[in-house]
């Protein structure tokens, strides 16, 4: 309940402070003095009201309509041509996207590159907040998490990543630690060792170079990402889903040799923590 009570009072100030920013700039435009919040002038209000409900900027706004809207340019279209309409542009747009995938042109390569990396990029809700704050005086009132994001993102950091994770290998010695890369660890195993997935996932890259052999990005729930490279095998593509403890790879040994290193990594919100401090190896 204090919760919802919450929610409601930032819902409120919100909407106030954008009434009361409306009203001077239709006074600005008119040379007019600005108007106050229950001036009938300028919110009209379609129900019987009470001097104590105007003085609630949610009542005043659902009775009140749209108080920016410029009734020259406002639409008569009924809702559920609107409906229509926005159903066939998405319809249209679905159907040119899905065109670019089925050619094999340059230019279609280029475009379904930048389709998939838009796709596929984690949204960054520290510039949203600061447009809101920029456009409309603060976050919205109806998702308290981007008042509470500074907060949060301290709280992620500092906090210890938990979860059902699994080992990436039954048998393995780490070699280099996570101190001395500051991005992952490389671990000794057996020639053709199974690799398995930390965890729940969607595999988000899948390549190969001659310098480093197969490598694997896997994205997991809560922000976190595993890093797999230096396999002899990727058993996994890009965009497959694995569980956790799926097989994904084979460790890679040079020709004559038993064992083979390879790296281990993990991202939490983009940014590499140790993976010793996630799963062990002992």
């Amino acid at each position: 309940m204090r919760m919802g009570s919450n929610i409601r009072k930032r819902r409120k100030q919100r909407i106030k402070r954008i009434l009361e920013m409306s009203g001077r700039s239709s006074a600005m435009r008119s040379g007019q003095a600005p108007s106050r919040l229950n001036d009938m002038k300028t919110f009209p209000l379609s129900a019987p009201h009470t001097p104590e409900q105007l003085q609630d900027p949610e009542y005043v706004w659902k009775h009140g309509g749209n108080p920016w809207l410029d009734k020259d340019t406002a639409t008569n279209m009924p809702w559920w041509n609107r409906l229509k309409m926005s159903m066939l542009l998405s319809a249209f747009m679905f159907a040119i996207v899905w065109g670019i995938f089925q050619l094999h042109y340059p230019w279609a390569k280029t475009a379904q590159a930048w389709i998939s990396t838009a796709l596929e990029r984690n949204i960054d809700y520290a510039k949203i907040s600061a447009w809101y704050e920029q456009h409309f005086q603060g976050s919205p009132a109806l998702i308290p998490s981007f008042f509470e994001s500074g907060n949060k993102k301290a709280e992620t950091t500092a906090q210890t990543i938990s979860g059902e994770f699994y080992r990436p290998v039954e048998e393995g010695a780490v070699t280099v630690f996570f101190d001395t890369t500051k991005s992952g660890i490389r671990i000794k195993s057996r020639h053709n060792e199974p690799v398995f997935a930390l965890a729940d996932g969607w595999v988000i890259y899948a390549g190969y170079t001659d310098e480093v052999g197969h490598t694997l990005i896997i994205r997991h729930a809560g922000g976190l990402e595993s890093i797999y490279s230096g396999l002899q095998d990727a058993l996994v593509k890009r965009g497959d889903w694995v569980k956790g403890g799926e097989r994904v790879g084979k460790v890679f040994a040079q020709s004559g040799q038993d064992t083979g290193e390879w790296f281990f990594a993990v991202k939490k919100d983009n940014r590499y923590t140790d993976p010793l401090e996630v799963i062990a190896l002992d």
